[in-house]
């Protein structure tokens, strides 16, 4: 004997069967295995290692113009160094020491030797000392401000100085003579713009 009843099931078990099911959209970060050594970190695009065992390289936050802050960066400390030269007249001297990375911007690291030196033979050294920063002007921009002392310098002054004031501002002063100049620019490193 026909059933309707079973005819209507089965009708509406096609009906479901044949329309898409809405599925959820899931997002997943990838997994790396990294060596013991290693330390896995993602990028904001994909997971990589990074040796942090030995103090050669470390993780830093990596900025992205368009983005913000996304993932990390593994960046290299570089170790100390110490150079000397001679010409007929002169011994010369430089040195570096105190790496830091404050960040990366696009995965390009930002930093470089805090303490720096220089000088000949016979002449007492100047002493650079540099802080490094991640800044944003319409664009993340690496900015390094320094102070340099030293009695040699030049004949007219005994230190000098750039600053960034703002993150579309940067001064260079010197001792005795004070403000040397601005840049400004409205994108980007103001060291790049023009005089204000």
């Amino acid at each position: 004997m026909f059933n309707y009843k079973n005819v209507i099931f089965f009708l509406l078990i096609l009906s479901y069967s044949s329309t898409p099911l809405i599925a959820k959209t899931i997002q997943r970060k990838a997994y790396k295995v990294c060596q013991a050594h290693e330390e896995a970190f993602w990028t904001g695009s994909s997971a990589q290692c990074c040796n942090t065992s030995q103090g050669k390289y470390t993780l830093v936050k990596n900025y992205v113009n368009g983005v913000g802050e996304s993932g990390y960066a593994c960046c290299q400390i570089k170790e100390s160094y110490d150079n000397s030269w001679s010409d007929e007249y002169y011994t010369y001297l430089q040195s570096g020491s105190n790496y830091s990375v404050v960040g990366a911007i696009n995965g390009s690291c930002c930093g470089g030797y805090t303490l720096t030196s220089s000088g000949r033979q016979g002449i007492e050294e100047a002493h650079t000392t540099h802080s490094y920063a991640i800044r944003y002007n319409q664009t993340y921009y690496c900015s390094s401000d320094y102070t340099t002392t030293g009695p040699n310098i030049d004949t007219d002054y005994s230190s000098s100085e750039m600053i960034y004031e703002s993150d579309n501002k940067v001064c260079w002063y010197n001792k005795p003579s004070g403000l040397l100049g601005c840049k400004c620019s409205t994108n980007g490193d103001p060291k790049n713009g023009y005089d204000c």
